[in-house]
């Protein structure tokens, strides 16, 4: 029996968890969940977690998994948080953990880990296509950032290629679209999927649509929120501005997915992971996400083969940490 240190960490929330590993079975023997933007960085988060930990009379992990939304550097040993002013070093966090060793990884490249294991009731599947165990599966999803990555088959296990295709450049398909480009390029500059697709994404369609109810004089017209939670809850009761901006955002999700499907071919099931989803789930489901999906032209067919889930476990970092952390040398 031996314990492992798994975290789930973004720009809103990080999550950590202490579990107790035997061969392939584990149980949590201690779980926190935090508001990143509360913390200076990583280390005093870990610091007050290993003081709760240490109280309950748990000793300092055997080995730390840290699932990160952000780049990781090509040696594994540093990484960057991208909507949070923090940098962890693996040697650093190792010193505060009794020497132990610290896994970085990218936070979709953990969510890629635990697909293999999702189970049943963990997601919804808008289109059953046909599963091949063979072919690679990819996740896309949207939270504080935009985030990808592709799981590809091996012969024994998997491997996971993680993706920053979220800071990729957006191509409007429609005239709504291309005035909304217009619109935040007017700003910004350059407009990347991640501009769109997030929770910030979901502030500037909020901020969009008000202003072209400004525009055409409507009396619906109002000030635009200040964060995605306020929009979800307002499309909710039926706000106009709210409602446009959850539809467009699922539909452009939607698109985006199926230009990911095209490039890596998902037979095994394409995913859209991310704390956004199960919260616009009605929207997702309606058939506007699918459509934009299949809107491919001579690839629309082909599509409709792959297999499309959304994941509602608000916990699949956590799992694909732990299980990373299990497959990794430094536990064996």
């Amino acid at each position: 029996m031996t314990t492992i240190l798994a975290a789930d960490i973004g720009g809103t929330k990080t999550l950590l968890r202490l579990s107790a590993v035997s061969g392939n079975t584990h149980h949590t023997l201690f779980q926190e969940h935090y508001e990143s933007q509360r913390y200076s960085g990583f280390s005093e988060l870990l610091e007050h977690f290993l003081g709760l930990t240490a109280a309950s009379g748990h000793l300092p992990p055997a080995v730390s998994c840290l699932a990160v939304a952000g780049p990781v550097s090509a040696d594994g040993r540093s990484a960057i948080v991208t909507n949070l002013p923090w940098r962890l070093d693996s040697d650093i966090l190792s010193a505060q953990l009794a020497g132990n060793p610290v896994l970085l990884i990218n936070d979709f490249f953990a969510v890629a880990c635990a697909l293999p294991a999702l189970p049943a009731g963990k997601f919804v599947t808008l289109q059953a296509g046909v599963f091949n165990a063979a072919a690679p599966r990819f996740v896309i999803g949207a939270g504080t950032g935009l985030g990808m990555a592709t799981l590809i088959p091996l012969q024994q296990g998997w491997r996971v290629l993680p993706s920053e295709g979220g800071h990729s450049d957006f191509a409007p398909t429609s005239i709504l679209q291309q005035q909304l480009t217009r619109f935040l390029s007017a700003d910004s500059g350059r407009v990347s999927c991640e501009m769109l697709l997030s929770g910030q994404g979901l502030i500037n369609l909020d901020r969009f649509f008000c202003h072209l109810t400004t525009e055409h004089h409507d009396a619906t017209s109002r000030l635009p929120h200040d964060s995605a939670v306020q929009i979800t809850h307002s499309a909710q009761r039926g706000d106009k501005q709210a409602t446009q901006a959850v539809q467009l955002f699922s539909s452009m999700l939607g698109s985006t997915a199926g230009n990911c499907a095209l490039l890596t071919l998902p037979f095994g099931g394409l995913y859209i992971a991310g704390g956004i989803a199960p919260k616009i789930l009605p929207w997702l489901t309606d058939g506007r996400f699918l459509n934009a999906l299949l809107d491919k032209g001579k690839m629309s067919s082909l599509l409709t083969g792959i297999p499309v889930h959304i994941i509602t476990d608000p916990e699949i970092g956590l799992e694909g940490a732990l299980c990373y952390a299990m497959a990794n040398e430094e536990y064996q």
